[in-house]
């Protein structure tokens, strides 16, 4: 499991819950199995950017608002960050980015 998908995996499954929400309900919403809700909202299944959007309408948040807050502190560290296409190796994410406050 990735960093990014735990950290979209987290943030959606406390807004979930935070409405009172059900996966089910969820997953029903989407038209997809509750079985594989449940991998995307516990990160082990990659999320789709069509399900990151869909999720996101659901539960009347921006779709930014379910990713990670990566910040580079120069152009340098994006490119170089593009190109690995793995930003974790590049800039380690902090706790506070992961389960903010």
């Amino acid at each position: 499991m990735s960093t990014i998908n735990s950290i979209i995996a987290y943030r959606i499954k406390q807004k979930r819950k935070e409405l009172g929400m059900t996966g089910r309900e969820i997953a029903h919403s989407l038209e997809i199995s509750q079985q594989h809700y449940s991998r995307i909202e516990n990160g082990y299944t990659k999320i789709t950017v069509e399900h990151l959007f869909s999720i996101a309408f659901i539960l009347g948040v921006k779709p930014k608002e379910l990713l990670p807050n990566y910040k580079f502190s120069n152009e340098k560290e994006m490119i170089k960050a593009k190109q690995s296409l793995s930003a974790e190796s590049i800039m380690p994410i902090k706790k506070s980015d992961m389960y903010p406050t």
